[in-house]
């Protein structure tokens, strides 16, 4: 015979507390004193009680999941640009005991406007969160983003059309490039991302301005792109490489982490020595930034709280903490880290 099963209102009885409180305690409303609230989980783990998620979500409309959507790339289960973003997003969705659905978007937008639109209208999903991707992929999300709740992460759309959250790519850009100026640096070179991705741009624009503040026209040859890829990094570098003497790079900034690892890959592989014939800064500071030999200077991207802050605005939608979703755009501010990957020249 299967075990009862334990109701909300035996927890109250159990407690001496009303439904509601017992009910504001599960939704971890801070308005419940914690001595309250301790007693009531205590009582909650003796009964094994197990609250059903998901009729209290049909019942408010709210099915407790999130789409979290990925760019089509290559590179997004080796970047940990993306792993870091999910992390984000599941520190707030957890406790609240959301689930995420893991979407890969596609290049063909119309049949995915159809499916979000379903998904959404039937409240299959709650809401949508789309990490990156290419400008040309944010078309969907105009559209729907006029309906349901959506926020993009890791970029933004002109005139805040949809709300997103990302970090000051122009600044991060600006930072690593006036940081090799400053260590007296003039022949510079870039190994930027896809320029269709808004991010890759900035960064490329904040390269751009420092050098010219400095009075520092860019060789042409010092522009590869290295498409946010590892390997691409490694053949960007190979090329900057092969450029004779006389105009050869004695410094690199990449535009992201991944990029940077390959290009410290290529450096070593001619013979050459990071720092000591070419210094090189990355941007992002992924974990492998601390480890590798040396470890790379780099410009403090934070994914996480990317993550983190986009959920929260979502779930206090969601959960009725705020009236409206009204399109907004949270930029976080970026630092440069000094590891070992620098010298400073005459």
């Amino acid at each position: 015979m299967a075990a009862e099963r334990i109701t909300i209102e035996q927890i109250a009885r159990a407690c001496g507390v009303s439904l509601a409180t017992v009910s504001l305690v599960l939704n971890n409303n801070p308005r419940i004193s914690a001595k309250t609230r301790q007693r009531i989980w205590q009582k909650i783990h003796q009964l094994n009680y197990q609250p059903n998620w998901w009729a209290r979500s049909l019942a408010r409309k709210n099915s407790h999941l999130i789409a979290t959507v990925l760019p089509p790339l290559e590179n997004i289960f080796s970047d940990t640009f993306f792993a870091n973003a999910l992390e984000g997003i599941f520190s707030v969705l957890r406790p609240r005991h959301y689930e995420l659905v893991l979407k890969i978007a596609t290049n063909e937008v119309e049949p995915q406007i159809a499916e979000y639109r379903r998904l959404l209208s039937s409240r299959f999903i709650s809401g949508l969160i789309f990490l990156g991707g290419e400008v040309s992929e944010y078309k969907f999300l105009k559209e729907i983003g006029r309906d349901f709740p959506v926020l993009l992460v890791g970029g933004y759309l002109p005139g805040n059309s949809v709300s997103s959250v990302s970090g000051d790519n122009r600044n991060g850009g600006y930072l690593a490039t006036r940081y090799l100026l400053d260590l007296g640096h003039r022949r510079i070179a870039m190994i930027y991302g896809n320029q269709k991705v808004l991010s890759a741009a900035e960064r490329y624009q904040g390269y751009l301005q420092a050098l010219k503040e400095a009075g520092v026209k860019p060789d042409k040859n010092w522009l590869v792109d290295g498409y946010f890829r590892e390997m691409e990094g490694f053949l960007a570098m190979k090329k900057l490489l092969m450029l004779p003497a006389a105009i050869r790079p004695s410094a690199v900034f990449a535009g992201n982490d991944m990029m940077a690892l390959g290009a410290l890959a290529a450096i070593k592989q001619a013979g050459l020595s990071v720092p000591k014939d070419i210094s090189l800064v990355g941007m992002d500071n992924i974990y492998q930034t601390e480890i590798c030999d040396p470890p790379l200077t780099t410009i403090h991207y934070p994914v996480y709280a990317f993550g983190a802050y986009a959920a929260q605005k979502l779930v206090d939608f969601l959960e009725g903490r705020t009236r409206e979703f009204l399109p907004f755009h949270k930029t976080f501010g970026v630092k440069l880290i000094i590891r070992q990957s620098c010298r400073k020249i005459k």
